[in-house]
């Protein structure tokens, strides 16, 4: 996400000022941190912050942003809650919270802290209001999912992100709608597998068994590892009404771990289908 990779860079030169005497051990993290060595500068971050016995405002950041680079999430948020402990309302710290919580799944969370960023003036890109918009839709917020999400399409109609998520956000009021959101984010980027999946999910509810069925198969191949196309093909064949191999696609997306990654919601139908 390019964005992300220049707020690495505004952060670290915001962050430097507040400082007190930039040690060796920091000079050298900043060095590493703008040489992508994240793991390398950690360790020096840790040890500058260890050093002073209190909160240093730029090491902590700066540590928060190395842990976010290396997947982190939650050690990053536990950095950056300190430094909005000290400085509230900042609008990079809060849209770096927001970043990180969604990608560990809170999203009710991730929607406070982007909203909060936007609200204290960073800019809008499509990406922050691309994830605020699903992050509001993940936290059943549908009004605010749509108008952030709508607000990404403004800004480029092929974000194949945005359009998924505003396809889901539409799909309880507007199916029909919501089946040409996923066509259009298919048409976007015809290789990426959740818009293939999505594609041949929009087809159950507003075209074709069939067609549905091919779609799913090609994003099989593209990668079998992907929970949600056996969901996919459990639907399938619920609504062709054979039921043993419904429950036998259902079970395969559990095991490859739908629920842990999506939630107990995306698999009722089929739970109360295999348990009739």
């Amino acid at each position: 996400m390019n964005h992300l990779l220049s707020l690495f860079f505004i952060l670290t030169f915001s962050f430097s000022i507040f400082a007190q005497k930039e040690s060796k051990n920091y000079k050298k993290a900043i060095a590493y941190q703008n040489e992508h060595e994240y793991e390398k500068a950690i360790l020096l971050y840790s040890k500058v912050l260890k050093s002073k016995g209190d909160i240093d405002y730029a090491a902590q950041a700066n540590r928060g942003m190395c842990y976010y680079k290396t997947k982190e999430y939650q050690k990053a948020i536990s950095d950056l809650l300190i430094i909005d402990s000290l400085h509230p309302n900042n609008p990079i710290t809060n849209e770096l919270l927001g970043y990180s919580y969604a990608k560990i799944q809170d999203q009710k969370n991730a929607a406070i802290r982007l909203q909060n960023s936007i609200d204290n003036g960073i800019a809008k890109s499509e990406q922050i209001l691309g994830q605020l918009g699903a992050s509001y839709y993940f936290s059943g917020n549908n009004a605010l999912a749509k108008k952030y999400l709508e607000e990404t399409l403004k800004i480029n109609p092929s974000n194949d992100f945005a359009l998924n998520n505003l396809a889901w956000a539409n799909l309880a009021t507007e199916p029909e709608v919501s089946c040409k959101l996923f066509h259009q984010a298919y048409d976007a980027d015809s290789l990426y597998v959740p818009n293939i999946n999505n594609l041949g999910y929009s087809h159950l509810l507003c075209g074709d068994l069939e067609i549905a069925y091919a779609y799913f198969e090609k994003a099989e191949k593209l990668d079998p590892s992907n929970s949600f196309i056996y969901r996919n093909y459990g639907l399938y064949f619920m609504y062709k009404e054979d039921k043993e191999n419904a429950c036998k696609q259902l079970q395969k997306a559990k095991d490859l771990k739908l629920v842990e990654d999506y939630g107990t919601s995306y698999i009722e139908e089929l739970e109360k289908y295999c348990k009739e």
